[in-house]
């Protein structure tokens, strides 16, 4: 049975997150394809290679304990090839949770996947959140983001 964009994507989300709440850095970095991009609303970021990203979720990681987070979901809204079938283009919405309550706002992502080397890899996030809220990049990275295109 082939499986459709949404159910790849869902699948990909719940494999990282997984990775982040297990504090899984190196898989989580291992996961993507490069170079590709991660965008919040205070600028976009680009990674050559792993060790960036690493460093990326390892920042983002600290943020979830410094906030007490125990459950990290993300759900899928919409997902659909494009690339003949290589890639996929999606959104869905992050939900950061510490008890059942909210520790940041619920906010909307857009994510691109890859289909390389025999698996789907991430190959791109934009975040609607702004780094003071939901620490996505570390201060290091932030400082070095370029401004959002309009």
């Amino acid at each position: 049975m082939t499986q459709t964009a949404g159910e790849i994507y869902q699948g990909f989300l719940d494999a990282v997150s997984h990775k982040m709440m297990a504090r899984d850095y190196a898989a989580v970095a291992a996961g993507m394809c490069y170079p590709q991009t991660i965008e919040t609303e205070d600028g976009l970021v680009s990674f050559d290679g792993p060790g960036m990203m690493e460093e990326a979720a390892a920042s983002f990681g600290a943020f979830l304990g410094r906030m007490g987070a125990t459950e990290y979901h993300r759900i899928c809204d919409r997902a659909d090839f494009a690339g003949g079938g290589t890639e996929i283009e999606g959104e869905h919405v992050t939900y950061i949770l510490r008890g059942g309550t909210f520790v940041v706002p619920p906010y909307r992502n857009r994510m691109f996947l890859r289909f390389e080397d025999g698996a789907w890899r991430g190959a791109g996030i934009a975040s609607a959140v702004r780094n003071r809220n939901c620490s996505i990049l570390s201060q290091e990275q932030l400082r070095a983001a370029r401004p959002r295109p309009e």
